[in-house]
């Protein structure tokens, strides 16, 4: 992780790499850093880390707002590994009806 230079990726490492390690402190903090620092811009990363954590709420809050920002990296949602587990939820269909993206 000493060889990320972005801050928003070591941040993002930081949250998803800690919160399976039970270090639940430092994957939060790292994670509303995240959203000081990418919130406004990159609101599918922080989707991402809440997905990562099975926080669908969270998840689906952000992902609405990366659509609402017509956020590019959002067409990979359908594919992206990380919302896997969202995929069952009626939100998900919602979405990809919004996106107007067929259901799986």
């Amino acid at each position: 992780m000493s060889k990320v230079t972005a801050e928003s990726g070591r941040l993002g490492l930081t949250a998803a790499l800690e919160h399976p390690r039970g270090h639940e402190d430092a994957a939060r903090a790292a994670l509303a850093a995240l959203k000081q620092h990418e919130g406004a811009t990159d609101p599918y990363s922080i989707a991402v880390e809440h997905a990562w954590r099975r926080e669908a709420d969270l998840a689906f809050e952000w992902l609405e707002k990366a659509f609402d920002l017509h956020q590019g990296g959002l067409s990979e949602v359908k594919v992206d590994p990380w919302f896997k587990a969202l995929h069952a939820d009626a939100r998900y269909t919602a979405l990809l009806k919004k996106m107007n993206l067929p259901a799986d």
